[in-house]
């Protein structure tokens, strides 16, 4: 059983996160501030590391930040992890929104999902198969092969390595994930009980870990628990996998 321990750090602030507009699928950079507070807790964040890679979604705001905390990992771009869209209400705050009958009718009904806006069915449906995508590739990170396993081998024979060997290999693994806060709080609310009324949490560069087993001969993934920036009772953590 593999332990697979995934760290969700929500981007760093933008212009719009300061103005408290819905920003959504919109390509919005880092504001000046942002990069700053992202430079700030820059080591503190790296204190996370090693890892066996970095999972980005593909809004600008959050390949930036990757950039500036985890300049050495090529990101791997992750579609599924986007920020769920919000339609026609992207760009405005919530003031502005709550003068639209469509949307004060969804504040207080979220069943209903006006203006283009990303039902929590299709947000979920798209997390779970970002999950199974993130299921293959720590699989395969898993079970990678030092060559030291076959010093003194010299046939092509000797180089298969026996199931309990391949079995052996297996080990915990780490990914950092810089998304969104919707896409953090729809995880809460599916995974972690307890969790469900969260939102859009946690704020700006703070860490949440999710942990999970990972069965390799069923590829099934199971939740185990969840652990809050402020369970971090030494964050920044030192210690490694």
């Amino acid at each position: 059983m593999i332990k697979l321990e995934l760290i969700f750090i929500r981007h760093g602030r933008t212009a719009a996160n300061e103005a408290r507009q819905f920003t959504g699928w919109s390509h919005t950079p880092l504001s000046l501030s942002g990069q700053a507070e992202a430079q700030e807790k820059r080591a503190a964040l790296r204190s996370f590391l090693p890892a066996q890679g970095v999972l980005v979604s593909p809004l600008y705001r959050c390949i930036e930040t990757a950039r500036i905390l985890f300049p050495e990992f090529r990101p791997i771009i992750f579609p599924e992890f986007v920020e769920r869209g919000f339609g026609r209400f992207e760009g405005k705050n919530l003031a502005e929104n709550s003068r639209d009958e469509e949307f004060a009718r969804w504040l207080d009904d979220r069943q209903l999902w006006p203006g283009g806006m990303e039902s929590d069915e299709h947000l979920v449906e798209r997390l779970d198969t970002g999950l199974k995508r993130v299921t293959r590739l720590a699989l395969a990170a898993a079970h990678t092969v030092d060559e030291s396993l076959f010093n003194g081998f010299t046939t092509a024979e000797q180089r298969i390595l026996p199931l309990e060997t391949v079995a052996a290999l297996e080990k915990d693994l780490r990914f950092l994930v810089v998304c969104h806060g919707g896409v953090i709080g729809s995880l809460c609310r599916t995974y972690g009980k307890g969790y469900e009324d969260i939102l859009s949490f946690p704020d700006n560069l703070e860490p949440l870990a999710f942990y999970f087993d990972l069965d390799s001969q069923t590829e099934k993934l199971s939740f185990s628990s969840i652990r809050m920036a402020e369970d971090f009772s030494n964050w920044p953590v030192e210690e490694e996998l």
